[in-house]
């Protein structure tokens, strides 16, 4: 941020705490294990404290217990930039390249282009279009009169369908907001 800042003598050894923490997490894999052995080399120190401890290293140099495929991929792509970087400074196109097609292969550009709209498949496929039983019997009910009155269906009525005859009614029209009396 631009500004020195100086650590009191209480941050110094917390922060001592977090990196040793941080390097018992990374050869242990566990947290359990990591509190046990800080516990051996902090015993003043109570469990609680310690377990802070290991959540705050976590938070500060990152989270290592896991393999992150993301994490991963990020830092095989920096490497792959770095090393196109300095293939283009000493003038080497052979392994620029080669750093292009592992940057390819890497965000996994090659597959974008394979997975794109095929139309021919388009084609070959027909496609599947589900409708709701209560809206067939609805479409139903109003081709069966020959003819489809579509000023019955205003955009707020809701349709009843009357099973005896199969006919669609608009729903019943109230009028103002007061109840009848």
């Amino acid at each position: 941020m631009g500004e020195e800042i100086i650590l009191d003598d209480f941050e110094r050894a917390m922060l001592a705490r977090w990196e040793e923490a941080f390097t018992f997490l990374r050869e242990s894999k566990s947290i359990a294990e990591t509190v046990t052995m800080l516990q051996r080399r902090f015993p003043q120190l109570s469990r609680r404290v310690l377990y802070k401890d290991v959540n705050s290293a976590m938070q500060l140099f990152g989270y290592v217990i896991k393999y992150s495929k993301e994490a991963m991929r990020n830092m095989t792509n920096d490497y792959a930039i770095d090393y196109l970087n300095r293939c283009r400074k000493s003038g080497d196109r052979n392994n620029e390249k080669a750093a292009l097609a592992m940057l390819i292969k890497i965000n996994k550009l090659e597959k974008d282009e394979e997975e794109g709209m095929d139309p021919n498949k388009m084609i070959a496929e027909s496609p599947r279009i589900e409708i709701p039983e209560h809206v067939s019997s609805m479409i139903h009910a109003l081709i069966s009169n020959g003819s489809v009155n579509l000023m019955q269906l205003r955009e707020k009525a809701t349709l009843n369908l009357n099973e005896r005859n199969d006919t669609v009614q608009p729903a019943p029209v109230t009028t103002g907001d007061s109840p009848s009396t």
